[in-house]
């Protein structure tokens, strides 16, 4: 028995210099120590938590604490990198698109804890038009803009429209119901604030928001980042942080994922700042 702290410490070393050898720089070995003490997960997790922008969730955030929600899941990565770090976390996957979809669907098959949801949250009840591009991660309830294509000039043209199909959708509220949600993850191409605006009462029991904002018109009746912003500071919410913006080949940014989260009373404006009158 006394020789097992001291095994524990040398397996601790351990797995710390193998964290700072994957990491490959000390600055990225101190963030994957910094982010385990917030969320008391493993720094070899990190990585993971980079990809999937676990680490701009602020401290007071604890991702375990609810339901998380993958609403644009496409094929899973996201899931997968989430599952990662918080593995005992329960996820809805929401994915329209019948491609992505199926190899969602392989993907967990044999995950009790996600459970994958074939339509498109929306404010529009029913049905609607899925306008699938040749890359998935394009495909939208909202129809492509023709300057998308002269926004991505990519190899094999992914942002080609090849099909209109009908999907049902659900509102936020009928998909989540009155469970508290931990983080939601919502990137749908352009559909973000129709998303949001279904689920108004669920967003009041929900800690942080994980979502993709447009800088630029993408599809017909999208919203930018103003927007959006704009809708979140409304219903509560604090921008928290901004991802790098993705452009291509030194052109305009395009978009970025940004974080937003309900501040805790300590740090509200009203508690810090002076009043008047």
């Amino acid at each position: 028995m006394s020789g097992r702290p001291a095994w524990q410490s040398v397996r601790r070393h351990l797995a710390e210099l193998t964290t700072f050898l994957r990491l490959g720089s000390l600055d990225g070995y101190a963030s994957a120590l910094r982010f385990a003490r917030r969320h008391g997960a493993g720094p070899l997790a990190y990585p993971a938590a980079r990809r999937a922008n676990i680490d701009m969730l602020p401290a007071w955030v604890d991702p375990r604490a609810g339901l998380v929600l993958d609403v644009g899941a496409n094929d899973g990565d996201w899931t997968a990198d989430f599952l990662r770090v918080f593995p005992r976390s329960e996820v809805i996957a929401v994915e329209p698109g019948a491609e992505p979809r199926a190899v969602l669907s392989r993907r967990f098959a044999d995950a009790e804890n996600v459970r994958i949801d074939p339509r498109a949250v929306s404010d529009l009840p029913g049905k609607a038009s899925f306008y699938r591009t040749r890359a998935s991660v394009f495909s939208s309830l909202n129809r492509p803009e023709p300057a998308l294509h002269e926004l991505y000039a990519l190899p094999g043209a992914p942002t080609t429209l090849v099909e209109t199909a009908t999907v049902e959708t659900v509102a936020l509220d009928d998909l989540v119901g009155d469970r508290a949600v931990s983080v939601l993850k919502l990137d749908v191409q352009g559909g973000e604030l129709a998303a949001l605006r279904s689920g108004r009462r669920v967003l009041q029991n929900t800690a942080a928001v994980l979502v993709e904002v447009l800088f630029l018109p993408h599809y017909e009746g999208d919203a930018t980042f103003p927007a959006l912003d704009e809708c979140m500071t409304d219903i509560g919410f604090a921008l928290i942080d901004l991802s790098p913006p993705f452009r291509i080949e030194g052109g305009p940014a395009l978009w970025a994922d940004a974080c937003y989260a309900r501040l805790p009373r300590r740090l509200k404006p009203a508690a810090i700042m002076p009043a008047h009158g």
